[in-house]
């Protein structure tokens, strides 16, 4: 979703490429990857809104860098299980052929209609459920692949749940600190073309951090609903 922002004179081409590649950090982690430049002509800005991912812009104050780094992977973990929850449902319903807005009851309402031969029941313990298929001795092959995906859709919404409370404490953190943490950029001694990128950095990484707070919120209450759902399936109430 980065974009670059140039502002220097540069002789040619070539040389442009050079200097670029002299002043990137040099960055190991997967961690860091998530921070990138400004691109005026890349369209990343766009996918990533629309994959909710967030990429953070460097401030070029490391300690302010790590911290907008912990937050952006935290989240895209939680977006990428969001993610893999969103299409262990999709592939469910459609292996059923269940209506997009139709509830997960409704679905196991067809699977024991299809595999009419089985006892089919939702089990739950703790935050963990499965579907029990009996008798074991001869599992239909569409069953198996439908207990699968409730297997990957139970660990999907317990990790989006389990990282939702540490990000919002980052997100948290981040935003009662925002007028600090200005201070510390706009302080900081570099050239005059250097420290406009970095501030519209800054503003920019804060207003990710604003719009994945509220995405991570939705993702959690997603994930909540989910888990609510199979325990009513199951009999039971959290």
């Amino acid at each position: 979703m980065s974009f670059w922002f140039c502002c220097c004179f540069c002789p040619n081409e070539a040389s442009t490429t050079s200097t670029q590649a002299e002043r990137q950090p040099l960055m190991q982690s997967k961690s860091a990857r998530q921070l990138r430049r400004s691109n005026p002509h890349s369209t990343a800005n766009d996918e990533t809104q629309k994959h909710g991912r967030f990429i953070a812009k460097h401030v070029e104050v490391p300690e302010l860098d790590q911290r907008f780094i912990d937050i952006a992977d935290t989240f895209n973990q939680q977006a990428e299980h969001h993610q893999a929850m969103g299409g262990c449902l999709d592939r469910l319903k459609a292996s059923y052929q269940c209506a997009a807005g139709s509830t997960l009851a409704d679905c196991l309402q067809r699977m024991r209609d299809e595999h009419s031969a089985f006892n089919i029941a939702v089990q739950m313990q703790g935050y963990n459920f499965s579907v029990v298929v009996k008798p074991e001795s001869a599992p239909d092959i569409k069953l198996q692949e439908a207990q699968e995906l409730i297997k990957n859709l139970n660990k999907a919404s317990k990790s989006i749940a389990a990282a939702s409370t540490k990000l919002q404490e980052m997100i948290t953190s981040a935003l009662h600190s925002e007028m600090e943490i200005t201070h510390r950029v706009k302080e900081a001694k570099r050239p005059y073309q250097e420290q406009i990128r970095v501030e519209a950095n800054l503003k920019e990484n804060f207003q990710e951090v604003k719009r994945i707070k509220q995405l991570s919120s939705q993702y959690r209450e997603e994930a909540s609903s989910l888990l609510n759902e199979m325990a009513r399936l199951a009999g039971i109430s959290l």
